[in-house]
């Protein structure tokens, strides 16, 4: 099972905006900054630019703007990778 996101991460895109659909930012790769739950705070919607009602969910900040986790997929660190394998040989 893969770590939850953190500040400092790599993450890519994976899904399309939650409330157009809009799909431009799919495949986009970004070093998460901070993370906030999404409690208390509204955010600036990335594809449609209206400011929504706070989510219940956890955002990633990237350069421009924020991203809800829902639409994310962490990028595991060459390290981690490499345990993995190591463990699946010692294992085989």
């Amino acid at each position: 099972m893969s770590e939850p996101i953190k500040p400092g991460d790599l993450v890519v895109v994976v899904r399309p905006s939650l409330c157009t659909g809009a799909n431009e930012d799919v495949g986009r790769v970004f070093r998460v900054g901070a993370v906030c739950p999404g409690e208390g705070i509204s955010k600036h919607c990335q594809s449609c630019g209206k400011s929504h009602e706070p989510l219940h969910m956890m955002y990633a900040e990237a350069s421009d703007g924020w991203f809800p986790f829902a639409r994310l997929k962490r990028i595991p660190p060459l390290s981690e990778l490499d345990d993995v394998k190591r463990d699946e040989e010692i294992t085989a």
